[in-house]
């Protein structure tokens, strides 16, 4: 399967961002193709989410360890994703927010191969632009839900 990597400055406050990725329970308010999020357990720095997916015409359910850290001194922010259960042979995927003058430096990384061939195939006829429309619709949840850096509203 193809890998995905995309760097963007975003207008907002790095550590807002990181705790709007982090928020898995909302998810499916957002993403086009997550239709459940449910925490199953949290701890200091873990969380062990399951969310159910959908995307055209697969569905499937799976379980992903997400492993964050901050360093506010650094205002550096990231978010370490792998399935550990589910149609995946692996999926590996990483954010990281860091605070500049203006807003935020965004890294997004992902890759995964799904456990069936004709599944990974037919996902990966769609891998670009299911994750560019990923993306977005995080960079658009940004847009309702956060100020804007230097805005009256921060």
């Amino acid at each position: 399967m193809p890998s995905f990597h995309q760097i963007k400055l975003l207008p907002y406050n790095a550590q807002e961002l990181f705790h709007l990725v982090l928020d898995v329970k909302s998810y499916p308010e957002f993403l086009p193709w997550c239709r459940a999020a449910r925490i199953i357990s949290e701890n200091e720095n873990q969380i062990i989410a399951e969310l159910v997916i959908q995307l055209k015409g697969f569905s499937d359910n799976y379980q992903s360890r997400i492993i964050y850290s901050n360093d506010l001194n650094k205002q550096r922010y990231s978010i370490e994703v792998e399935a550990i259960s589910g149609p995946f042979k692996y999926l590996k995927n990483l954010w990281q927010f860091s605070q500049e003058d203006t807003g935020s430096k965004v890294e997004f990384f992902i890759d995964f191969k799904m456990k069936f061939a004709i599944v990974d195939k037919l996902v990966g006829i769609f891998f670009t632009d299911a994750t560019e429309k990923m993306v977005d619709a995080f960079e658009k949840r940004a847009d309702t839900m956060l100020s804007k850096v230097g805005s009256n509203n921060s």
